[in-house]
């Protein structure tokens, strides 16, 4: 069953951010809102109430839409630069890989013991990763040029990172990784080229691979075109920002 969820409610929720050279900010998340459409799988059963587990997930479209307003508690969002941003990523880390289908809640029904272990999700292959080079990347450095390292993930709160090669728009690093595949059907491999700097590092580009496109031990060499966000909306020029080979 996918159900359509709008919910709006006025937690109070304290974050303990910490920022490089800052002492640790109290944030106040208030005013949640969530818009998403929810499925719920139900694992039928011969004994009343019928139902002996249910399985919660978000879907991935219509994309989730999670509102909240922030406040610094005894002090300005605007002392730290790209805190606003940095939440955002977290909040929408966390959710992506907790609640968006293929990861869900299993939960019992009718407190009867009974094996959910078919609703859970498990490892269903390996992805080996060759994060080869980069090509044309965008400078954003005043002087010199950028300092590139690569992020890879299936999941965000599992990701791997390459080495950083100093000064170069056109870096090569073939470096080798493993990664968990849950569902090939829906998972995608994300690639992000970031400039390490003083502070918070800087995202060059992203891109995504459907993992659907590969098949198995067959090795197949891809190009992506980077992108300065996955988001269409957040996205504020056209300009090429280069490619990673993959």
């Amino acid at each position: 069953m996918d159900i359509d969820l709008r919910w709006g409610g006025d937690p109070s929720i304290i974050l303990g951010v910490e920022a490089a050279l800052v002492a640790s900010i109290p944030i106040q998340l208030k005013n949640l809102q969530v818009f998403t459409v929810v499925r719920v799988i139900f694992q039928l059963a011969e004994e009343i109430p019928c139902i002996s587990a249910v399985v919660v997930a978000l879907l991935a479209e219509p994309k989730p839409r999670i509102d909240y307003t922030l406040k610094a508690v005894g002090g300005s969002l605007t002392a730290v630069p790209g805190i606003s941003d940095m939440i955002d990523d977290t909040v929408n880390s966390i959710v992506t890989d907790m609640l968006q289908w293929p990861h869900r809640i299993v939960v019992p029904i009718g407190g009867i013991p009974v094996d959910t272990s078919e609703l859970e999700l498990k490892p269903e292959g390996k992805l080996t990763v060759t994060v080869v080079k980069a090509n044309d990347l965008k400078n954003l450095e005043m002087i010199g040029k950028s300092d590139p390292y690569v992020v890879v993930h299936i999941r965000p709160l599992f990701k791997i990172k390459t080495k950083v090669i100093e000064n170069n728009l056109n870096p090569i690093w073939n470096e080798t990784f493993e990664l968990i595949a849950e569902d090939r059907e829906t998972q995608e491999l994300t690639v992000e080229v970031f400039d390490q700097d003083i502070g918070q590092d800087k995202r060059l580009g992203i891109a995504k691979f459907r993992l659907t496109e590969l098949e198995p031990e067959t090795p197949k060499e891809v190009n992506l075109n980077l992108l300065s966000s996955l988001d269409t909306l957040k996205i504020k020029d056209n300009k090429d920002r280069g490619s990673c080979t993959i």
